[in-house]
């Protein structure tokens, strides 16, 4: 802790606090607030470790509580020994030792004491070696599966071996099939009087016509062949989507719609020209500073025009209301006064943005301008 000399306005002398003089009128220092609180806090809680009360009038307290503290630094009242569990103070001495013997002594809560391990394993079966001695009674014991099985057929190869007499031996099976008729290579020679032979269907095809790859081999007289289909069309035209597809001159397609270029050239009639086309950049303001665009079509000409008052002698600058695309042909100025007084007014400066307007002598009241370019 020291001085807040670091402070700023604190007002220190010579590095100290001094009170106010007021014969010299020099000011009291001023203690900020968090240095006076720090240092009062700091005192404070040497004397609270002392184990004094602060005290307002007692300003002997910070040597006292030093005292205290140094006659009692070494003296922490346990008894000299080994232990397990210490308690230690805010200046770092063990003030109580213990040796516990249970968990809850050292502040375990996650593991399991005796008594409870014993409770647990109290509803548990004791190791043992049958079904009965871990109380399962829902599995069958050797000696009841040994039982069960004795009621069973031993394994054999024939079904009586087996006790099966809902089945044919192969003897019988054999007997059965005497009765059968044996295996033939006609219908008569498995007795079927319902089916037609080789012969029959060869017989009832003869009447009808042989395969063949045209009308006539079809003997077919109502239809056209494909000679006289290809004929039959080569006078009709083919399926277009325009009118010159079809061959047609004479009319006009409904999507001959002049393009800028056709517009702007003027030589083709025989295209349609389209609103938008009839603009094309045509663009107007009828301001009294304003401007006229005429389409490309028409050359793209731009007329412009204003008003000026006054135009001094020194000139004034005058904006167009939109820029020339290219280039100025012409400004036009002229004067308007009721009185017969001689006035000049000149141009110059003249770019597609601007130009200066400026009177030779007086200075003109009032003046009005026209231009022209593109």
């Amino acid at each position: 802790m020291d001085y807040p000399k670091r402070i700023p306005n604190v007002g220190l002398v010579g590095g100290k606090f001094v009170d106010e003089n007021v014969s010299t009128g020099l000011p009291g220092s001023l203690i900020p607030s968090a240095w006076g609180n720090a240092v009062t806090d700091e005192l404070l809680a040497v004397i609270k470790a002392a184990g004094l009360t602060p005290s307002e009038d007692n300003n002997a307290q910070l040597v006292q509580a030093i005292k205290e503290l140094a006659d009692n630094d070494e003296k922490s009242g346990v008894v000299p020994g080994d232990y397990r569990k210490v308690s230690v103070d805010e200046l770092g001495r063990v003030t109580a030792g213990s040796n516990p013997t249970t968990l809850a002594g050292y502040g375990i809560t996650d593991a399991y004491t005796q008594a409870q391990v014993n409770n647990l394993l109290t509803g548990k079966a004791d190791k043992a070696t049958t079904l009965g001695g871990y109380g399962i009674t829902d599995v069958y014991t050797q000696a009841q599966v040994n039982n069960l099985l004795t009621g069973k057929a031993a394994k054999a190869t024939t079904l009586v071996g087996y006790g099966i007499t809902d089945a044919y031996t192969q003897a019988q099976v054999n007997n059965l099939l005497i009765g059968k008729a044996a295996q033939a290579s006609t219908l008569s020679g498995y007795g079927i009087t319902d089916a037609y032979t080789q012969t029959q269907v060869n017989n009832l095809l003869a009447g009808k016509a042989a395969q063949a790859t045209t009308l006539g081999g079809y003997g077919i007289t109502d239809a056209y062949t494909q000679t006289q289909v290809n004929n039959l069309l080569a006078g009709k035209a083919t399926k277009a989507t325009t009118l010159a597809g079809y061959g047609i001159t004479d009319a006009l397609s409904a999507l001959s719609i002049a393009s800028h270029g056709d517009v702007n050239g003027g030589v083709r009639d025989d295209v349609l020209i389209s609103p938008l086309k009839l603009l094309n950049g045509f663009a107007i303001s009828k301001a009294p500073n304003g401007y006229v665009k005429l389409p490309a079509w028409m050359g793209g000409l731009v007329l412009q025009w204003g008003n000026i008052a006054p135009v001094p002698a020194a000139g004034t600058t005058v904006t167009f209301p939109v820029s020339f695309p290219n280039t100025v042909l012409g400004v036009f100025p002229s004067i308007i006064t009721a009185a017969p007084d001689d006035y000049e007014i000149m141009v110059s400066n003249v770019s597609p943005q601007n130009f200066v307007l400026r009177s030779y002598a007086a200075q003109i009241p009032n003046a009005y301008w026209f231009a022209i370019g593109y």
